[in-house]
């Protein structure tokens, strides 16, 4: 007894057996109506089913470099199992339109910094929130759905930093896949954060390590490219407030134009004056005194009130460890 053969396709409508149909059995494509309905269901639930992924396979080992085939991961759950980073992975070509990919990276103890390069086949793209991309990467323990269309690999979900690396997330405790902010110019390899060099290098405040080593603290704030070749400098955000560039608006006025994202400014005390005011010597009379200001700079005599504060001026705050996003 043969079975159906189903096809992953969604069918626009189904059958209506009429009262004029004679009721035969065999291929539907033969003339067997009696099974035309079963086919089309057949063939629609087989495509509801590549949509949800679900086939769990057995992980994936990836050496170096990986050409996943469409039986890798048409109707499967694809884990990638890995133990450096720097490995690259590339989706087979030939995939029909609305073919749903899951792929998921294993999560290895004590290394969650290790990450694979997963790239389209030749011809095709990463789309996601409007923007081609032509690699993406995947750390340990993270997902990525795609749904190919045309050209494109349509993000359609995504488990990871992609879409948020670099940004600053201030916490009580690590999140994951964040890197936490714990000495001066942290320097980090070029391919262990492999996410966040390419976005350093297309968005952040980047500065030549020259630069950065002739005043560390003017540029603490900002990336630097490291050794030139395998490193990259992160900023060191400890301690410090973060203040919205002024662009303009005329408010922090002592900071040059065309300044970097990322650039350094000590703390200052706004330009004031105060009253002294003098009373009576004893037995002098009880009268109120006299008020007069501090003389100008660079005049002699007057008085000279006694030092108020402590090491720095600064607003109520509380303290969360900075932590940026790989």
């Amino acid at each position: 007894m043969a079975n159906l053969a189903e096809t992953v396709q969604w069918v626009p409508g189904i059958y209506q057996l009429e009262t004029t149909d004679l009721v035969l059995g065999g291929d539907p494509s033969q003339g067997g109506v009696s099974n035309i309905q079963a086919q089309q269901l057949g063939d629609r639930t087989a495509y509801l089913y590549s949509l949800l992924g679900k086939a769990i396979v057995n992980p994936v080992s990836v050496t170096s470099f990986l050409a996943l085939t469409v039986q890798d991961v048409v109707n499967k759950y694809v884990v990638l199992s890995f133990n450096q980073s720097g490995y690259d992975v590339t989706l087979p070509a030939g995939l029909n339109d609305g073919t749903f990919v899951r792929i998921s990276c294993d999560y290895i103890p004590g290394n969650p910094k290790h990450c694979v390069k997963l790239r389209p086949p030749a011809g095709s793209s990463f789309l996601g929130r409007g923007q081609s991309h032509g690699y993406m990467y995947l750390y340990g323990g993270e997902t990525v759905e795609l749904i190919k269309s045309g050209p494109y690999f349509i993000i359609h979900h995504s488990q990871s930093n992609f879409f948020e690396v670099g940004e600053v997330l201030h916490s009580y405790t690590l999140p994951a896949a964040q890197l936490a902010i714990q000495s001066s110019g942290q320097l980090l390899s070029r391919i262990q954060y492999g996410r966040l060099w390419d976005w350093v290098n297309f968005n952040g405040a980047v500065v030549s390590e020259s630069n950065y080593l002739l005043n560390p603290t003017l540029y603490s704030g900002c990336f630097t490219t490291g050794n030139g070749s395998t490193t990259f400098r992160i900023p060191d955000l400890r301690g410090v407030f973060m203040r919205g560039l002024d662009n303009g608006r005329g408010i922090d006025v002592n900071r040059p134009a065309g300044t970097l994202n990322g650039v350094y400014q000590s703390d200052e005390l706004k330009s004031h004056a105060h009253l002294v005011e003098f009373l009576p010597a004893p037995g002098k009379g009880t009268g109120a005194g006299t008020q007069v200001v501090p003389l100008p700079q660079g005049t002699t005599g007057g008085t000279i009130t006694e030092q108020a504060g402590g090491i720095e001026t600064r607003p109520v705050n509380i303290a969360y460890t900075a932590y940026i996003k790989y």
